[in-house]
This record gives structure tokens, C-alpha cells and sequence, in this order.
């Protein structure tokens, strides 16, 4: 290895581990590393030996993708010896949708490491065909089992309080008490109760109706016209605001 080579090839291995803990798209790692790391010589080739990577330089999209799919099941694995670790867990949830709008699930983990410390971390994002409280919940299930995960240790859960999770009767909350867990107790996104309690709040006050039908129609008389926010902007400049 030629002299420097062996701190560059390291610099972009702390690249590649950053865009894989941080759940970073592979697209981005590129002009990452150009960014982030432009001293690095382009020729220094990458230990890969296939037919679309083949002396691909530290930049090249392709060979930093399966260094850091490998190193992205590393971190699944400890991830998973985490949970397998920890005395409780709990998990939160959230409904979302692809750009081709099929249905998914988000889960997040919470677990002790050591014992103590809490740690979150993004644990999987899982298709569903619909949004139903028994699919969701066969669904996360499922996800724990995956990783040999006892259910038990499932204590809590959390969501945006959405009716399919906080239901008394049949909501995801419910049937997890009774199918899982009797003892898990669930919590409401605190963030979301506070936008919650401001909103309804403001239906209280006549002022901010009114203040707020401004705002909103001032913001469409903008947002549709480029020739009306480049005069916003060279306001906004004018008056000290930008």
C-alpha cells in the first residue's frame, strides 16, 4: 500500500460507517465523500473484485455499496444482541407510505445496554397491505420473532395515538395486552399531544383564526408564483430579514 493510502482508505471507512449507522441513502454517499474527504486521491481503488466494481475509486457509488451493506448487517447484528441483552423493551411505531404509496411500517427500539443506558435505534421498515390493528400487530410481532426476540421483555409501546393503536376495543395497544404482553403499558407521543393541545386550543380564539386565514392565504398567494417569492425574497433582503 503506497504511503497515505492507509489513512485515506481509513477516513473512508469512517465514511461508509457513518452513512450506514445513520441510515443514510447509498446515494449520498458520493458527494460525501467529495466533501467530506477531498484530499483522498481519486485512484486509490477500492478492495472489491466484480464486474461493476472493478478498480472503482473510494467515490464510486457501487463499491461503497456493499462495503456498507456488509457493514450495516454488522450493526443489525449488534443491534439485535442489544435486545437480546436487555432486561425490557419497548417499541414505537408509526404508519407511512412509499413514493409509490403502498403502506409501511416504521419501528423503532428502545433497549438498556448495560443494563442502564436507554437506547434507541431504528430497527426495520416493513410492508404491509393495510393499516389495520391485527396486521400491525402480527407485523411488529413478527419483526421481534425474526430476531429471536422473547415478547415478554416488551414492557411499553408508543405511537402518535392514532385510533388503530389507541382504540379501547380493538386497538393495536389492546390487542397486544391481550395477546402478548397483559402488563406492557403504551404511550402518546408527547410531541404529538402538544400539537394536539395547541391546535385545539386555537379553535378557542377567535384572534387566531383570523391571524391564521392571513397567514395561509398570504403563503398561497406566494407559494404558487416564482415571480412573487423572488419579490418576497428581495424584500425580505431589503428590510434586514434575510
Amino acid at each position: 500500500m503506497k504511503e497515505g493510502e492507509q489513512e485515506a482508505l481509513l477516513n473512508v471507512t469512517k465514511a461508509m460507517y457513518w452513512v450506514a449507522s445513520e441510515d443514510i441513502a447509498v446515494l449520498k454517499y458520493p458527494s460525501l465523500s467529495r466533501t467530506l474527504l477531498p484530499s483522498l486521491s481519486p485512484s486509490i481503488s477500492m478492495p472489491i473484485e466484480n464486474e461493476k466494481t472493478k478498480d472503482a475509486n473510494y467515490a464510486n457509488r457501487s463499491a461503497a455499496g456493499e462495503l456498507i451493506e456488509a457493514i450495516t448487517s454488522c450493526l443489525d447484528e449488534h443491534l439485535t444482541a442489544l435486545l437480546h441483552n436487555s432486561p425490557v423493551l419497548s417499541w414505537q411505531c408509526d404508519e407511512t407510505a412509499d413514493i409509490a404509496k403502498k403502506k409501511q411500517l416504521i419501528i423503532y427500539v428502545t433497549c438498556l445496554e448495560d443494563g442502564v443506558t436507554a437506547v434507541s435505534a431504528f430497527m426495520t421498515l416493513v410492508n404491509v397491505e393495510c393499516c389495520d390493528a391485527i396486521t400491525i400487530l402480527n407485523a411488529i410481532k413478527s419483526e421481534f420473532a425474526k430476531r429471536g426476540v422473547d415478547p415478554s421483555k416488551i414492557t411499553a409501546n408508543g405511537s402518535d395515538g392514532a385510533s388503530v393503536f389507541t382504540g379501547i376495543k380493538s386497538g393495536v395497544y389492546t390487542k397486544w395486552k391481550e395477546l402478548v404482553n397483559p402488563h406492557s403499558i403504551s404511550q402518546h407521543c408527547n410531541c404529538h399531544k402538544f400539537a394536539l393541545g395547541t391546535k385545539n386550543a386555537n379553535e378557542e380564539v377567535p384572534y387566531y383564526k383570523e391571524y391564521e386565514g392571513y397567514v395561509s392565504s398570504t403563503y398561497g398567494i406566494v407559494a404558487r408564483s416564482a415571480k412573487r417569492a423572488g419579490e418576497l425574497n428581495k424584500l425580505q433582503i431589503a428590510t434586514g430579514e434575510k
